[in-house]
């Protein structure tokens, strides 16, 4: 059973032209954690080829989707399916080949086990 409640929230700002990644979680705890929801979206402009969310252990990225296809400016993405993140692992998003300057969201809501 869940007992409490957390979300966690990151904003960032492609630097250059490239596929970008970002990744959150809940910083001041390092336990497991269950996720129930990943979403991602790209304020500014269009997702070119992909959008993938995933699990990031250490320098490793393990992808748990893959959105195919263009994604439009502001279209949110998401995983709706829960799991469990060990205390030393990530929530990620890959943006392929954000625009510079995009203003990029992701973020993961779940409980703590």
């Amino acid at each position: 059973m869940v007992s409490d409640l957390w979300i966690a929230h990151k904003v960032e700002r492609a630097a250059a032209s490239a596929t970008t990644y970002i990744s959150t979680r809940p910083r001041h705890i390092r336990r497991s954690l269950r996720v129930d929801r990943i979403a991602a979206w790209n304020v500014t402009s269009i997702v070119a080829t992909f959008l993938e969310l995933g699990i990031k252990s250490g320098d490793e990225y393990i992808p748990l989707v893959n959105f195919a296809g263009n994604v439009a400016a502001g279209l949110i993405k998401s995983l709706d399916y829960p799991i469990t993140i060990g205390p030393d692992q990530d929530i990620y998003a890959k943006f392929n080949d954000a625009t510079g300057g995009d203003i990029l969201h992701l973020v993961a809501l779940g409980g703590y086990e």
